[in-house]
């Protein structure tokens, strides 16, 4: 069972993302100042209150809304005070102290988070709760990369007979990457995903698929296994990963063969993938086109025409630096202003924008930070075509920006706007995407 917080990816982004360019204005009416939020040491003592779940539920949602406005030694503090309670004789309580460290531990300074870890693994591996066990696992989707020395504690947790412990484990794999690992722990962790594709549970097998795709061309043999197999939803999502990897021919050769799957879904997310590749590809979608089986040949056309959709746009395919001018009104967002930046070199891609599709419809295509510029962490950018105009936006599929443009000048100027999953007054900007050589 998944919890709110633990949903992550698993949701059409652009569904929430496309919410900014329909969001009634009212920039001029008068506002009012929020309430300062809760200290999140105050918080964490709430957590205590016996026999009160409700409490501690609000408790933990407070944070999650609140640690965004804290200072860094604050969130320390908190973590300080939750991990302390790892160790309390009750196991709610350590249940819900592990959910306030995931929540609000991707803030804490470094060494709090490494600090972290060991009392977290602890309580994964003994806790006599597996709620708290599972929870603990959950906090190193937030660490990345500084959770590796996590890893060989995952990997024994990998075979846990608790379905929910091995795919909160498969997520994490994915989060924390393979950069960090020797190769032998490396080799490990694919071999372990390689064999959760073919799970006997349905959320095993999409959260390895999911991870196998966070961890790039590493992972092409697994969601290549993946995309041949029984499970229609997770042989989708694979193929979409699969389409935002360079079109070498161990990628491109299963998306020919699911041309042909059993499931709808499959056979357009490989058409979209290919079509994504472009030139490169064209010519054997073109001879799927005629193939003398229906459905090859309509998903065949259906990729032609998802990649012709984007080349007939003037960005397709371009860089461009983009410039944002000063966002008002002035809400002083603190933290929050990540949510309104664009990495500052972009590229306009036909890879498809995110795993999902809708039948019938073009799905939006991916903006990214072209090489050697910063990628935002946690955000997917997008563009469509619309008409002889240019739609496009940045999220993390809650809170985030979007514009439209006129695309006949290599110049793009208009006026982007701010969207929020809470209820909080949209801003405007000036935004400007002017070409750019690519690197």
């Amino acid at each position: 069972m998944q919890t709110a917080s633990e949903v992550r990816t698993r949701f059409p982004l652009e569904l929430a993302s496309l919410l900014c360019f329909s969001l009634p204005l009212n920039l001029g009416a008068q506002r009012v100042p929020p309430p300062p939020p809760p200290a999140l040491d105050s918080l964490a003592a709430r957590l205590r209150v016996p026999t009160d779940s409700l409490a501690r539920y609000r408790a933990i949602s407070a944070m999650e809304e609140s640690y965004f406005h804290s200072t860094r030694e604050a969130v320390a503090a908190a973590i300080d005070t939750l991990v302390a309670e790892l160790r309390d004789h009750d196991p709610d309580l350590r249940y819900w102290a592990a959910e306030g460290i995931t929540v609000i531990i991707a803030r804490a300074p470094r060494e709090t988070q490494v600090a972290a870890i060991q009392p977290l693994l602890d309580v994964a591996v003994r806790d006599t709760s597996p709620a708290a066990r599972s929870t603990a696992v959950r906090a190193f989707w937030q660490l990345g990369a500084v959770g590796c020395p996590a890893m060989p504690t995952l990997l024994t947790l990998a075979s846990d007979p608790d379905p929910g412990m091995r795919w909160r484990v498969a997520a994490a794999f994915g989060d924390i990457g393979l950069e960090c690992l020797p190769n032998r722990i490396a080799a490990q962790v694919l071999a372990v995903l390689r064999a959760d594709v073919a799970d006997s549970d349905d959320m095993v097998r999409l959260y390895a698929v999911q991870s196998l795709g966070e961890l790039g061309a590493a992972g092409t043999a697994g969601l290549s296994a993946a995309l041949a197999g029984s499970d229609s939803l997770a042989a989708g999502d694979a193929a979409g990963s699969l389409g935002q990897l360079p079109p070498t021919a161990d990628v491109v050769e299963p998306l020919l063969r699911a041309l042909s799957a059993p499931a709808a879904n499959v056979r357009l997310n490989a058409a979209y993938a290919l079509g994504g590749f472009g030139p490169p590809v064209r010519e054997q979608l073109m001879r799927a086109a005629q193939s003398r089986s229906g459905p090859v040949r309509d998903a065949a056309r259906k990729g032609i025409e998802f990649y012709e959709h984007a080349a007939r746009s003037h960005v397709a395919n371009r860089c461009y630096a983009v410039a944002i001018g000063t966002w008002m009104p002035d809400l002083a967002l603190g933290a929050d202003t990540i949510f309104l930046r664009a990495p500052p070199l972009v590229r306009f891609t036909t890879v498809k924008y995110d795993h999902y599709v809708i039948l019938d419809t073009l799905p939006p295509y991916q903006v990214q930070p072209a090489s050697l510029t910063p990628r935002s962490p946690g955000w997917i950018g997008y563009w469509e075509p619309v008409g002889d105009s240019v739609r496009v936006g940045w999220s993390n599929g809650f809170s985030g920006f979007g514009a439209t443009f006129g695309a006949t000048a290599d110049t793009l100027r208009g006026t982007a706007i701010s969207h929020w999953d809470f209820n909080r007054e949209p801003q405007m900007a000036a935004i400007t995407f002017a070409a750019a050589p690519c690197p």
